[in-house]
């Protein structure tokens, strides 16, 4: 038998993985949604079946129900799309952008404020 003739094969060492945990919450706190304030500024108005009110038809896109005639629905200024005054306040608590077309509100407050504003 030959001194080199080695039967058994090295088996391949394991593969070390390391796990890195950090913990949820240990940075400052990030703000986000837009501020109610900035909220209220968007137009309300009441929904009229045969009135040219904002864009999204007849039902508001986050809850899906059917808007009633007469019903307040918030306007967002510039895409246009409309919704319940309720469902497009909460998603704008914690988000900054529009629920149909992602249009992108977070700054738009600078916008409201008038050019001879102090």
């Amino acid at each position: 038998m030959c001194a080199n003739d080695n039967t058994e094969e090295a088996a391949d060492p394991e593969p070390e993985i390391e796990l890195v945990v950090a913990p949820v919450g240990a940075g400052p706190a990030v703000e986000v949604g837009l501020n109610p304030n900035v909220i209220d500024l968007f137009p309300l108005l009441p929904f009229m079946i045969d009135g040219p009110v904002g864009f999204g038809g007849s039902e508001c896109q986050i809850c899906l129900e059917q808007f009633v005639d007469g019903e307040n629905v918030r306007i967002l200024p510039t895409c246009r799309h409309i919704f319940h005054d309720h469902c497009i306040k909460t998603w704008l608590a914690s988000r900054t952008e529009c629920a149909v077309c992602r249009h992108e509100y977070l700054g738009w407050e600078a916008e409201m404020v008038p050019p001879d504003a102090p």
